[in-house]
């Protein structure tokens, strides 16, 4: 690899990996599953962010998270993963690598100003991280 090569990854920022993701859909915590799975059909590449009564980021869902969840109840938050990260989306992608590790969770919530931007997963920053060879 060379120089400039990890010059460039280095500069690959949050708000870049997002310009090829879907917006996420935005649904209240208690949300009954069959609503969200619905949703999630129609797009099932997109991720779903959980709000609380105050607009208040609870946590992520993704279709992965569906299975087997009707045993368990009913509700959106029943199936949700509460392990995210939520940067800024001018942070780079090594360092949000190094967050998700660090707080072993599998989704970054990218926000600013309280304004919701998108929602990264681990693997979308993995794909966006590994340096690009020549053709």
């Amino acid at each position: 690899m060379t120089e400039l090569e990890l010059t460039t990854v280095r500069l690959a920022t949050l708000r870049r990996v997002l310009k090829t993701k879907p917006a996420p859909l935005v649904f209240a915590r208690d949300t009954p599953l069959r609503i969200i799975e619905e949703a999630l059909r129609e797009l099932p590449q997109a991720t779903v962010v959980l709000v609380d009564q105050d607009h208040a980021l609870c946590g992520v869902l993704v279709v992965a998270d569906l299975p087997n969840v009707h045993e368990r109840g009913s509700r959106a938050d029943i199936a949700m993963s509460t392990r995210m990260v939520v940067l800024q989306p001018e942070h780079d992608v090594e360092a949000a690598l190094a967050s998700l590790h660090t707080h072993h969770a599998e989704h970054v919530v990218v926000a600013l100003a309280g304004e919701l931007l998108g929602v990264l997963s681990r693997g979308d920053l993995e794909r966006a991280h590994r340096p690009r060879r020549a053709a």
